[in-house]
């Protein structure tokens, strides 16, 4: 920047080059302010600034930092700062009437100064130019278009076409018609009045254009092959002749678009770019594909990721700009005034088979859930899931319709019937056919078990009872009926009890109930006591128990003169003590009594009888 008095001051503004424009939004812009030469001044003082943009073509003013005061003195140093550009009003609309198309907008910085010299002050302001900025509509990177082609006539290998392009964009349609004519005997890609040649020698222009190059929408060749032949080899003639990394391709495929499968032939350009003209590096891919009888345009795939800069430097300027694009755009056919290609089968897959619990008691249930998708392009009718198994019961199957590309969840309730391991044989079938399959196991648990089993006695006299409990638990959920509970003796040739063998009961989820039998010892002698719960066939559980049977015998009536050791004494007294003894005499015991006869004179019989009425009686 060139002031009077001869002084120099160097502008430097950074700022991005990129802009969605939209009310009240912005963008940040560093600004440098320094003094070069101070020429013939002895002060100059920066008083304010301000930074615009100014749309080309319009002339307004669509964003602005506003006045800024900052009154400083660039002799004594530099002003940097950042300053904030706020977009002023919504995005001019009219400025697409005549085109879709980005807005190019200039930055400007203006600035007033104080200047002081020996001789005067004066108050100098002046405009510069900056940077150059696209402006983007908003919605712009999100938009939705539509291109519909209509045949007006043919001549010659020459189609003429109307093209109507729709943009959808924040909330607007916008709508484009022109008149186009293609030569349609061999396939040539461009974009309006470019051609695929100027892209493959000039490479910066795929960072000025938003949208691909397409191909005719008719395309009549006699043989596609031949046909892509003649396009690998022109773009490897263009490659060669520009001394680019640029090459064609050529195959044929099938797809599916608009729901219909479609026989393809699909032109293809990769293009490696380096070009030291703009420092622009990366890669560009880009097909078009041809339905082989339709011979129209069916779909454009576009992929891009570049990244570019660029400077240029003059006795009083200098300019640099760097950036970077990544594109993905796919556009395909959505619909046609006639029919082309066929019908796409579904395809129809088990995705997942599962049971809610692998581990039952017999009675309860359990869920199955069944996934099936379809990963075709149509909807699938009556898709069966069914489903088998010896130890579940429930219903078996159902149908379900499934549109393309979901996932319908099927859902049976199983109840546990067979006790012991199983298995859950799950099947899909579509037309009849079966498409997929998967084995579960599961094992179903006994609800029912023996939780205790005792005697009240082990050991009963011939002729009495005792009492046997056994305790049985119920560890379901549900309610079990006619568990038999059954004791048998086992290991001799013949019983030695008798009594009631079996017994039946009901008992409720989660609860036990006991079971009493009363055992009478007929015969003399050991024996052992098997206990068996049994449910619905299976041993729930055994248990086995020791009982003896002893006779009962009554003592011989005595005289006192029989009692005369202390021994003896004492036990006649331990037999008085026992109410149920039945040794009444031996209350008349005299105090003093004759000598008894030694111990091995004594009657053992006699004794061995009181002691065992004492023990049994």
């Amino acid at each position: 920047m060139y002031l009077p008095g001869d002084a120099v001051v160097a502008v430097n503004v950074s700022s991005p080059t990129k802009l969605v424009w939209r009310e009240g939004e912005g963008f940040t812009a560093l600004v440098n302010f320094t003094l070069r030469d101070a020429g013939e001044l002895s002060s100059l003082v920066l008083n304010a600034y301000e930074c615009y943009l100014i749309v080309e073509g319009s002339g307004e003013k669509a964003a602005t930092s506003g006045t800024r005061t900052v009154e400083v003195e660039l002799t004594e140093g530099a002003l940097v700062e950042e300053v904030q550009l706020v977009f002023t009003h919504d995005f001019n609309w009219t400025l697409l009437e005549e085109a879709f198309k980005s807005v190019y907008s200039s930055l400007f910085i203006w600035a007033n100064f104080t200047l002081a010299s020996d001789s005067e002050v004066e108050h100098y302001a002046t405009e510069l130019w900056m940077i150059s900025v696209t402006c983007f509509p908003p919605g712009y990177f999100r938009r939705q278009v539509e291109i519909t082609y209509t045949v007006n006539g043919l001549e010659e290998n020459v189609l003429n076409v109307s093209v109507m392009t729709r943009y959808t964009l924040d909330g607007r349609e916008l709508t484009y018609t022109e008149s186009r004519a293609f030569n349609i005997t061999s396939f040539m890609p461009g974009l309006g009045p470019i051609e695929i040649w100027e892209f493959i020698e000039w490479p910066y222009l795929f960072t000025y254009v938003d949208e691909p190059p397409m191909g005719q929408p008719l395309l009549s060749v006699e043989d596609w092959s031949s046909a892509g032949d003649s396009w690998v080899s022109y773009i490897s003639e263009l490659a060669e002749s520009y001394e680019v990394e640029a090459e064609g391709n050529f195959t044929t495929e099938e797809r599916t678009l608009a729901g219909r499968v479609v026989q393809l032939a699909i032109f293809g350009l990769d293009y490696h770019v380096e070009s030291t003209m703009s420092e622009l590096t990366g890669d560009v891919h880009l097909d078009w594909a041809y339905g082989v009888e339709e011979e129209v345009l069916m779909s454009v795939l576009w992929d891009e990721d570049l990244t570019y800069g660029w400077s240029s430097e003059g006795a009083d300027f200098s300019y640099e700009e760097e950036g970077s694009r990544a594109i993905h755009v796919e556009i395909s056919i959505t619909g046609a005034s006639f029919e082309f290609g066929t019908r796409p089968h579904p395809e129809v897959v088990r995705r997942s088979a599962e049971i809610s619990s692998d581990e039952v008691y017999e009675g309860e249930t359990v869920n199955l859930t069944v996934q099936v998708a379809n990963e075709g392009e149509s909807g699938a009718e009556d898709v069966l899931v069914r489903w088998f198994s010896p130890g579940f019961s429930g219903e078996h199957e159902r149908t379900v319709d499934i549109g393309p590309g979901e996932v319908e969840t099927v859902v049976f309730t199983l109840t546990a019937e067979e006790i012991g391991n199983t298995t859950v044989e799950v099947s899909v079938l579509y037309a009849g056919e079966e498409v997929g399959s998967e084995v579960l196991r599961a094992r179903i648990l006994m609800p029912v078990s023996l939780k205790s089993a005792s005697l009240s006695s082990d050991e009963v006299l011939r002729g009495r009872s005792v009492e046997l409990v056994v305790e049985v638990a119920n560890e379901g959920g549900a309610k079990v009926k006619g568990v038999r509970v059954v004791w048998e003796e086992v290991g001799q040739g013949s019983s030695i009890l008798s009594g009631e063998h079996e017994k039946t009961v009901d008992i409720g989820p989660g609860s036990s109930a006991k079971v009493s039998f009363m055992l009478t010892g007929e015969d003399l002698g050991n024996t052992t006591i098997r206990v068996s719960v049994i449910y619905e066939g299976h041993l729930a559980g055994t248990e086995e128990l020791g009982l003896t049977v002893a006779e009962a015998v009554e003592p011989e009536p005595t005289t006192t003169a029989t009692i005369a050791t202390g021994a003896v004494a004492g036990a006649v007294a331990a037999g008085v003590s026992v109410a149920s003894a039945g040794v009444s005499a031996a209350a008349a015991v005299p105090t003093l009594a004759p000598a008894a006869a030694p111990p091995s004179e004594a009657r053992p019989g006699f004794l061995s009888k009181i002691l065992s009425g004492i023990k049994y009686l």
